[in-house]
């Protein structure tokens, strides 16, 4: 793949994992060890790219946790929403 930018990265990979039928969308999350940060690139419905950087909720949620255990690398929405309602509540995710 060689988009010109993240969102439109994400974008083809939305439309890639929707044809695969592995999951409704896609999304990309940079994580910043340094800084101990993470961002959020998406796209939403209407090509309407979403890009949150310097996101500490993010990164001291579902990234830390992926970082622990590899094996979390995906869970339903319910699960998501009851594990860190910060991030539902902030509109990060549709």
């Amino acid at each position: 793949m060689q988009q010109p930018d993240l969102a439109s990265l994400c974008e083809a990979l939305s439309q890639l994992v929707k044809r695969s039928a592995l999951a409704d969308n896609a999304a990309i999350v940079l994580w910043q060890a340094q800084t101990q940060r993470a961002s959020y690139y998406a796209s939403r419905e209407k090509d309407t790219p979403i890009k949150y950087e310097d996101e500490t909720v993010l990164a001291h949620g579902p990234v830390r946790r992926i970082l622990s255990r590899p094996d979390t690398l995906h869970c339903s929405y319910e699960e998501f929403c009851e594990t860190w309602p910060q991030l539902v509540a902030g509109g990060l995710y549709p």
